[in-house]
C-alpha cells in the first residue's frame, strides 16, 4: 500500500495573529503543540551582488554558514559560523568546499549583512481518535530586524497529511 503525503501551503499578510489559527486549530481537531523553533538567519552578498549574479546565496544562522547553488542544479554548501560583525572575505574562511565557489565569485570583495530574519515556527501535531499522528500544521512568522526593532514581515502556514 503507498501511502500519499497531501501538502498545502498559504502566504499569511504580515498583521496576522498567529494565537488565534493555532486556537482555532485546537478547536476543530485533537492537537498536541511542539516547542516554538526559533531561529535567526543573516544573509551576505558583496556590494554589486556577485553571488547573486552568479545564482548563489550565502546566509549564516545557527553557528553555520549556507550557500546555495541554484543552476544548474540546486545544492547547498555548509561550513562552521565564528561569530563576527564582518566584513567577511573568502580568505577568512578555512580551507573548504564553500570558500572554494566564493572566492573566484568574490574576489577581493568583502561580504556584506543584506538583511537579518528572525523567523518562528508552531508546530501542531494533528492526532487521531487514537491519539496517533496524523498530520501537521505548521506556522511560521517572520521579522526584519532595523534600526527601529523587528518589522513584521509576513508568514505561512501549512498542512501535511500521513
Amino acid at each position: 500500500m503507498n501511502e500519499k503525503v497531501l501538502t498545502a501551503i498559504w502566504s499569511l499578510p504580515h498583521n496576522l495573529e498567529t494565537d488565534p489559527l493555532i486556537a482555532d486549530a485546537a478547536s476543530s481537531f485533537l492537537v498536541e503543540s511542539e516547542p516554538p523553533m526559533l531561529l535567526t538567519r543573516t544573509w551576505f552578498d558583496t556590494f554589486d551582488w556577485r553571488l547573486y549574479k552568479k545564482d548563489l546565496f550565502l546566509y549564516a544562522d545557527e553557528g553555520t554558514w549556507h550557500l546555495f547553488q541554484m543552476k544548474p542544479v540546486m545544492k547547498e554548501v555548509t561550513h562552521p559560523f565564528h561569530a563576527g560583525s564582518g566584513p567577511f572575505f573568502s580568505w577568512d574562511f578555512s580551507a573548504s568546499r564553500l570558500r572554494e565557489l566564493i572566492e573566484p565569485v568574490i574576489e577581493m570583495r568583502s561580504l556584506l549583512k543584506l538583511v537579518t530574519y528572525d523567523s518562528t515556527t508552531f508546530c501542531l501535531r494533528i492526532l487521531n481518535k487514537d491519539e496517533k499522528n496524523s498530520g501537521w500544521f505548521i506556522l511560521g512568522r517572520s521579522c526584519c530586524q532595523t534600526n527601529r526593532g523587528c518589522v513584521p514581515v509576513g508568514g505561512t502556514a501549512g498542512c501535511t497529511g500521513i
